[in-house]
C-alpha cells in the first residue's frame, strides 16, 4: 500500500511517485486492491531475461502522478514460488525476499528512498 503519512504531510499533495519492486521470483500477477484519492496509477511489468533463457516480468513498476492529502492505493503481487531461473540484475536479492526504491517530488523538492522485505509465502 503507498499512503501519506497524515502526521506529516496533512495538506500537500506528493506527485511523480516511482517505485521499483525487484522480485528475485517470477511475477505471475498483479490485483489492483485499492484507489482512494489518486491520479493517474499505472503498474508495469517489465520483462527481464532469466538464465535459463526464458522472458519473465521480475520487477513490478508502479508510477503515479499525483497522491492527494488522505489517499492511498494498493495492490497485491502474485510471484511463482516455483521459479527455478536467475536473472542478470544490479542488485543481490536474497531468495524469497524483495528490494525496491521510489521516488517523489514534494514542494519541489525530490526525495529517493530504498525499501526491502521479506516476501510472503502462506
Amino acid at each position: 500500500m503507498v499512503q501519506q503519512n497524515m502526521e506529516k504531510a496533512k495538506f500537500t499533495p506528493i506527485e511523480d511517485i516511482h517505485i521499483v519492486f525487484d522480485f528475485n521470483s517470477s511475477v505471475l500477477a498483479v490485483h489492483e486492491e485499492e484507489k482512494v484519492n489518486i491520479v493517474d496509477p499505472l503498474i508495469q511489468l517489465p520483462f527481464i531475461q532469466s538464465i535459463p533463457i526464458e522472458i519473465k516480468p521480475l520487477q513490478v513498476i508502479l508510477e503515479i502522478e499525483e497522491l492527494r492529502p488522505e489517499g492511498r492505493y494498493s495492490f497485491a503481487v502474485v510471484v511463482d514460488p516455483y521459479f527455478q531461473g536467475s536473472a542478470y540484475r544490479s542488485e543481490v536479492i536474497p531468495e524469497k525476499t524483495f528490494f525496491g526504491y521510489y521516488y517523489y517530488s514534494a514542494k519541489g523538492v525530490r526525495v529517493k528512498k530504498t525499501i526491502s522485505g521479506n516476501i510472503p509465502t502462506s
